[in-house]
């Protein structure tokens, strides 16, 4: 269903209740209100139904961002740090390479508009991830790190040190209060009330990685400002799993992934869910939601 469907198929349920005329402006947006509280139900329920499951699947988004280990033995992306950070790299302008030029075409560049702030989030001041505009939950986050006490050394990497010398390992990050992360008044350790979960996959590289550097932890975020703090410093990549609001115009299109398939594009739902929201955004539209008085199912059997 376009979106050009979906205000006909408004202008239909509000005639039937006999409400009076929106503008199309003024249908978007309360389009917009239906689609957060539609995310909103499903997502409180994603840890106990698959339907739900199943729908928010469609605003899930995957982001890695990552140096590579020659970045590391080259000493790219210092900027003003003594080591090299995201933020060097995955800037508010665009991606850039390493002879500090943007890369074209890359997300936030302006010659890709089309990759918008709506989409995809950039880092700052070190290792700090800024949230794109259509960010509303964190899924799940896992930081790869590095044997920073063998490459680095005031500053500067090793004499001899090669891309072969760097022994990474990936580590579950979670969310902590800041109070947990910043409160370093209290005599016992920050971190002693916070409850690790571990995986085999963190116990393995933990036990493989304590060989040669020390020893492996869990790290940990908290939210300020509309950033993603890390408790890390020596970060040679972030994986997100986050969830997405939808635009109206991406939510209600017809697109589908290409060829000959009919499977939907991220960011989009089939007619039977687009027509709950539309219906959430009549019941709102009517004035009615908390009195039930309207009652979608009674108008559409008037058809």
């Amino acid at each position: 269903m376009t979106l050009e469907e979906a205000f006909i198929y408004m202008d239909m349920l509000l005639d039937k209740a006999e409400q009076p005329y929106f503008t199309s402006e003024e249908k978007e947006k309360y389009l917009q209100l239906a689609t957060t509280e539609f995310v909103n139900i499903h997502y409180a329920k994603m840890g106990i139904d698959e339907e739900s499951r199943k729908v928010m699947g469609a605003f899930v988004r995957w982001y890695n961002y990552s140096l590579s280990k020659n970045d590391i033995v080259n000493a790219d992306y210092l900027g003003s740090y003594t080591y090299p950070i995201l933020s060097e790299k995955y800037t508010d302008a665009g991606v850039i390479d390493t002879s500090g030029a943007v890369v074209a075409g890359s997300a936030l560049s302006s010659t890709n508009p089309s990759l918008t702030n709506q989409e995809y989030g950039h880092f700052k001041y070190g290792n700090q991830y800024c949230f794109p505009e259509n960010h509303l939950y964190t899924i799940s986050c896992q930081l790869t790190l590095y044997n920073t006490n063998e490459v680095w050394a005031s500053g500067a990497v090793y004499p001899g040190v090669t891309t072969s010398d760097i022994k990474h390992y990936s580590v579950p990050c979670t969310s902590v209060s800041i109070g947990e992360m910043y409160d370093h008044t209290k005599k016992e350790d920050p971190w002693s009330k916070i409850k690790k979960k571990r995986t085999v996959q963190a116990e393995r590289s933990e036990q493989e990685f304590s060989q040669t550097n020390t020893k492996a932890k869990e790290a940990h975020y908290t939210y300020i400002e509309g950033r993603m703090i890390f408790t890390e410093t020596f970060i040679l990549a972030v994986r997100l799993q986050t969830l997405n609001l939808p635009t109206i115009n991406r939510l209600f299109s017809a697109a589908t992934v290409g060829g000959n398939s009919t499977s939907r594009p991220h960011g989009t739902l089939s007619d039977h869910y687009q027509r709950q929201i539309i219906q959430l955004a009549v019941r709102k539209m009517s004035g009615t939601t908390e009195s039930g008085g309207y009652q979608i199912k009674d108008i559409e059997s008037q058809k």
